[in-house]
C-alpha cells in the first residue's frame, strides 16, 4: 500500500477546489521511488510524520543502530534519524549539488558525500566506499565464451566491474550486479547462494564485501501468508474417460471413491469408474503405467544386447568342455539362437 501526502488548495483564478495527491518522499534522500530491492523498505512513521529508504538508514554516516530490531525502524531510534537529517541538511551532494547528502565514503581522507540513490549511480558501495576506494574482484583463470548471467540468463562481458560479479568459489558464475542484488533480496539469508556451485558462506561474504544487501530474515516466498497451502491438498478428481458418476468426476463416496496413482498422487479415478474392488488401492494411471513398461522394454532389449555380445564367447568356451556338460549348447540354442 502506498502512502500519500495530499495538497489541498484552491485556484487564484476561481473557486473550484484541487486535490493534489503526491506520494511520501523520504527524508532523507528526498526522493519518493518504493523500490524495496533497490532502495531498501520505505518505511512511515504516521506518529512522527517521518518517512525513510531502510538502505538510506543503513549507508548513511552519522547513524547506528541503537534500539532493538523490532523499535522504531527497524533499531533506529527515532531521535537518532532525526538527528542524521539534521546532520545531512548541511551536506551538499557531489552527484546532483543538491543539500541532504548523509552518505560518506568510509575513508576517513575522502570528503566525497552523496544522496543514497545518487551514490549507487555514482557506484557507491554498501559499505559506504566511493568508486575511488572501494573494493574489487580479481580473475583467477580466464573464462570460457560465451557466458551469461546465472540469475537473469542474459549475455554477460566477463570483464570484472562495478556492474559485473563473480562467485569466489567455483569462478564460472558471473552476476550482473543488480541481478544479484535482487536474488539477495529474495532469498535472503537463508536461502542466498551460489546459483551454480552452491556454495553459501564463501559466496555470502564476498558478496558483501561487494556491497551486495543481504537481509537478515527468511526468504520471500516463505513469508508469503499461506504460501504452501496447495500441498496440504489431495487430488480429487477422476481422470477417467468414461465418469460413471453423475454427480461429477470430484463427488466422492464409498462406491465412488476417488483413488489416486499410487506412483505419482497427481491422477485419480472413480473406483466404480475403473472396476476396482472395495479394498483394492494398488491402481496406477495410464501415463505411469507407460512409464514403466517402457523402462521394462528397455531393460529387456540391453539386456539381450548384452547376451548377444556374451554367447559368441560362450560358444567358445563350450568346445572345451566335457560331452557330459553340453548340454548348456542345447539350452543356449534353444532359448537365444
Amino acid at each position: 500500500m502506498h502512502l500519500y501526502n495530499v495538497a489541498i488548495f484552491n485556484t487564484i483564478s476561481s473557486n473550484e477546489l484541487h486535490i493534489c495527491v503526491c506520494p511520501l518522499v523520504c527524508s532523507l534522500c528526498k526522493r519518493c521511488d518504493n523500490i524495496p530491492e533497490k532502495y531498501g523498505e520505505k518505511i512511515t512513521l504516521q506518529q512522527h510524520k517521518l518517512t525513510v529508504h531502510y538502505f538510506c538508514l543503513l549507508m548513511s554516516s552519522g547513524i547506528c543502530q541503537r534500539g532493538e530490531e523490532d523499535e522504531d525502524v527497524h533499531g533506529f531510534l527515532v531521535d537518532d534519524i532525526k538527528k542524521e537529517i539534521r546532520r545531512s541538511s548541511r551536506l551538499r551532494c557531489m552527484h546532483c549539488k543538491k543539500v541532504g547528502a548523509s552518505v560518506g565514503c568510509s575513508i576517513k581522507r575522502c570528503r566525497q558525500m552523496v544522496h543514497m540513490p545518487c551514490g549507487l549511480e555514482q557506484e557507491f558501495i554498501f559499505q559506504s566506499f566511493c568508486k575511488k576506494h572501494a573494493p574489487s574482484q580479481s580473475c583467477v583463470s580466464s573464462p570460457s565464451l560465451p557466458l551469461s548471467c546465472s540469475v537473469c540468463l542474459e549475455p554477460i562481458e566477463p570483464v570484472l566491474s562495478y556492474n559485473v560479479l563473480k562467485c569466489p568459489a567455483c569462478h564460472g558464475s558471473w552476476f550482473h550486479r543488480n541481478c544479484v542484488q535482487h536474488y539477495a533480496h529474495s532469498a535472503a539469508m537463508f536461502f542466498f547462494k551460489c546459483t551454480l556451485c552452491n556454495n553459501k558462506d564463501q559466496f555470502q561474504q564476498e558478496m558483501l564485501r561487494m556491497g551486495i544487501c543481504i537481509p537478515e530474515r527468511d526468504a520471500a516466498w516463505e513469508l508469503e501468508e499461506n504460501a504452501y497451502g496447495d500441498l496440504l491438498q489431495v487430488y480429487q478428481h477422476c481422470d477417467a474417460v468414461n465418469c460413471r458418476s453423475q454427480k461429477g468426476r470430484k463427488y466422492s463416496s464409498q462406491y465412488f471413491e476417488i483413488v489416486r496413482c499410487k506412483l505419482c498422487g497427481s491422477r485419480g479415478t472413480h473406483r466404480k469408474c475403473s472396476n476396482l474392488k472395495l479394498y483394492e488401492s494398488n491402481w496406477i494411471c495410464a501415463d505411469c503405467k507407460a512409464a514403466v513398461e517402457g523402462k521394462s522394454e528397455l531393460s529387456e532389449l540391453l539386456f539381450k544386447m548384452c547376451l548377444c555380445r556374451i554367447i559368441p564367447k560362450l560358444h567358445a568356451w563350450i568346445v572345451f568342455l566335457p560331452q557330459s556338460q553340453c548340454h548348456c549348447q542345447t539350452i543356449l540354442n534353444h532359448h537365444w539362437l
